[in-house]
């Protein structure tokens, strides 16, 4: 995903509905009952473009789901500073929720001490194809950010330690591994937690020690029960009220539009 200068108006295509957030604080969202995901007629895409040319839209950034873009880092146990492509398809054999394609993989080496970290996405292109199509045919210029990589920015302000966000979505919660700007890992996971010792103690390989801060939703604050971790309880509303954001925005579109923020503070 392209990390770009932040956007202040993103585009959060859906199963059923394209939302389409501002940066304003009134009438700052305007939905169509468009599925992105699948292609689009002409028509469909020339009546989307025609309201976006009338809003004088030009750009914007799009929130990609963690399903359609995964991201795991490995750990090389010597400092390198190259590895080749068919390596890293090999360590993340397994580990993605789709087949994984050669074309379709991008990493990074960055280094940690006498090891090395590689961090990979994983795309699926089947799922991408009919979007990227969709939106390139509306001429605009746009940044595409994962959603682990817009809380990230988000919950950033608020901790400079690795960390763990969970997000709850329809029937799982994202579960992102976070620091200094970067996503480590992400990881879908039930909401019957299982595996979820499994996922925190991933941390260790990375940091060296266990991450043990963990930002929670309220849904999960007496169920979460994992020995050794500092929780932090929010809520989506609390969050952008205190930062000073609209209250309709969801989490991921507040850390892609980010409004000028007064009084920042550790409100988690």
């Amino acid at each position: 995903m392209s990390t770009t200068n932040l956007s202040k108006i993103v585009f959060w295509p859906k199963a059923d509905s394209l939302n389409i957030y501002f940066a304003k604080s009134e009438d700052n969202l305007i939905s169509f009952e468009m599925n992105l995901w699948q292609e689009q007629s002409p028509e469909e895409i020339t009546r989307l473009s025609t309201f976006l040319k009338n809003k004088k839209i030009t750009s914007a950034s799009v929130l990609i789901d963690d399903n359609v873009v995964f991201t795991r880092s490995f750990v090389y146990d010597e400092k390198i500073t190259t590895v080749a492509l068919d390596e890293v398809v090999t360590l993340a054999q397994g580990t993605a929720p789709f087949e994984i394609v050669p074309s379709q993989v991008t990493y990074e080496v960055l280094p940690q001490g006498a090891k090395s970290l590689i961090q990979a996405r994983i795309f699926d292109q089947v799922k991408l194809a009919p979007l990227l199509k969709n939106l390139n045919a509306l001429n605009l210029k746009l940044s595409y950010f994962a959603l682990s990589e817009a809380l990230v920015k988000l919950f950033d302000h608020f901790y400079d330690k690795p960390y763990f966000i969970f997000y709850s979505l329809d029937s799982d919660y994202l579960v992102t591994l976070g620091y200094q700007g970067k996503v480590y890992l992400t990881s879908l996971v039930k909401k019957s937690l299982l595996d979820i010792k499994k996922i925190i103690n991933y941390s260790h390989a990375y940091f060296g020690t266990p991450a043990t801060k963990v930002f929670l939703p309220s849904a999960l604050e007496s169920v979460f029960d994992v020995p050794g971790i500092e929780k932090s309880i929010y809520t989506d509303h609390e969050v952008v009220v205190d930062l000073k954001l609209p209250s309709n925005l969801p989490l991921p579109v507040a850390g892609i539009i980010q409004l000028p923020m007064e009084n920042k503070k550790n409100i988690l």
